[in-house]
């Protein structure tokens, strides 16, 4: 809904993951960005920044979202 995913020791204990879409042109979904580190080094900032990054990599690859 609010176009990022963060998950904690979903996948392996200890790690937490967060993912946004990236998107080209006509608005198809091009993949995704995600960062991975270790869930002790998560921080709340982390989330709008991977958001910001994957927003920026949609512009380049000529997506409008």
């Amino acid at each position: 809904r609010d176009g990022v995913l963060a998950l904690d020791g979903d996948r392996v204990a200890g790690l937490t993951g967060i993912s946004a879409p990236v998107f080209g042109g006509g608005g198809a979904l091009a993949g995704a960005l995600t960062l991975t580190l270790p869930s002790g080094r998560m921080r709340a900032e982390l989330v709008p920044a991977v958001r910001a990054a994957a927003q920026r990599l949609t512009r380049r690859l000529g997506g409008d979202r």
